[in-house]
């Protein structure tokens, strides 16, 4: 019998043609390829798959183990990715990965897996490697470039310690901790007596080395738990665990002060010798950071003026003076925003019980306490010289007031 096939001889002719078209296609293409069997060794390998990989031609890089083309610190996630594959458990897998190039060059792949199913029903894989070496480079400065200015805006650039940003969440953090974790610490606001002076005899460069070897010295003595920071110029913050007493904190301000007064500093023509002031405030349920820093801020000025070269705790009396410099501050405040206004007190004739006059009275209202009567805070408006801008604004709004009076 005769049969006419030059129908089926044509679609297998036309079918091998799209094969080699395929494959030729597959072997130009930028993107690197490779067959792997379901033990990982690699049956072909492209043009480009050989130059990812970093080899010379094909026969470089077929019969080896797709692993030997991983760097080790990339096996476990390529193992899991085709693992995957090869189990049934997944069609396809991608990963970013570590290469071992067969020139020794580092380089990164983007490898994408597809599983493939032979004629004997064994699985294997495609497995398509993109070089993505310039991108994982570009990313890795630009983390490093973040990394640096993270740190250039929570460290002090001369001393590598803490600055007052990375301080100030330090001590958030302390306060912030569940009653059953949290301990009493104490904030000590620490400053080198006569620095001015050496930097303007000495040098600026003297100077920064003197705060080099003081932030040294000082970091040598703390614990790791404790924390040294500096807040700006010569001043230096210390945050450090206490037994809950005045006493212990004082004891151990005294000791960082001996630390530096007992021992002089080495700079370039010599010695130095300089002393140390603090300023100490202990942590309180209801401290907050901003308020320790200023608190122990206030007992190291109290200190200098006692003498220098000493620890100043504070206390009720630098706790008043804190409430009135506070108050000095707002009072101006207050006067722009219109909230220092007056009260009107009737003045009674009482032969007849008839309103003859009446006293205004300057009140400020504030949004936490109410109206603070006048008496809380007149004497300081004159210490600070804001009395007559106070009683011009009173006498302002009487004016306005008074053809409405009865």
């Amino acid at each position: 019998s005769i049969r006419d096939a030059s129908l089926m001889t044509g679609l297998r002719s036309e079918n091998e043609e799209v094969r080699a078209l395929l494959a030729d296609a597959t072997d130009k293409s930028p993107v690197g390829q490779v067959l792997a069997a379901a033990d990982l060794r690699i049956m072909r390998a492209t043009d480009a798959a050989v130059r990812v990989l970093g080899g010379r031609s094909a026969g470089d890089i077929v019969d080896h183990d797709l692993l030997d083309f991983i760097a080790t610190t990339g096996h476990a996630d390529a193992k899991a990715a085709f693992g995957r594959i090869l189990r049934g458990d997944a069609y396809s897998a991608e990963a970013d990965l570590p290469l071992r190039r067969l020139d020794g060059e580092p380089s990164w792949g983007h490898v994408v897996a597809r599983s493939l199913r032979r004629s004997d029903g064994e699985l294997a894989m495609s497995v398509q490697i993109i070089d993505i070496t310039a991108r994982v480079s570009a990313e890795k400065l630009a983390a490093a470039a973040l990394a640096d200015l993270e740190y250039r805006s929570t460290h002090d650039p001369l001393t590598g310690l803490p600055n007052r940003v990375l301080a100030v969440e330090a001590i958030d953090s302390l306060l912030t901790r569940p009653n059953a974790h949290r301990q009493p610490f104490a904030v000590l606001y620490c400053d080198l007596d006569n620095f001015k002076f050496i930097n303007d005899e000495y040098s600026h460069e003297v100077g920064d080395d003197l705060l080099v070897q003081l932030s040294r010295r000082l970091r040598a003595r703390l614990g790791e738990e404790e924390i040294l920071g500096r807040i700006s110029g010569d001043e230096f913050v210390v945050v450090l665990p206490t037994s809950g007493t005045a006493d212990d904190a004082v004891a151990r301000a005294n000791d960082l002060i001996r630390l530096i007064a007992d021992t002089p500093f080495t700079v370039g023509f010599g010695r130095v010798f300089t002393s140390l002031t603090v300023g100490i405030a202990l942590a309180t349920p209801n401290s907050t950071a901003e308020d320790l820093l200023r608190d122990a801020d206030l007992a190291l000025y109290a200190a200098k003026s006692d003498g220098r070269g000493r620890a100043r705790l504070f206390d009720e009396p630098l706790r008043h003076e804190s409430e009135r410099v506070n108050i000095a501050r707002s009072i101006g405040d207050a006067l722009i925003e219109g909230r220092i206004t007056a009260w009107y007190q009737p003045v009674i004739r009482l032969v007849d019980n008839t309103v003859v006059g009446f006293e205004a009275l300057a009140r400020w209202q504030t949004d936490e306490e109410g109206d603070w009567a006048a008496s809380s805070w007149i004497s300081i408006a004159d210490e600070v010289g804001l009395l007559a801008p106070v009683g011009e604004q009173i006498l302002d709004e009487v004016l306005t007031m008074l053809p409405r009076l009865p």
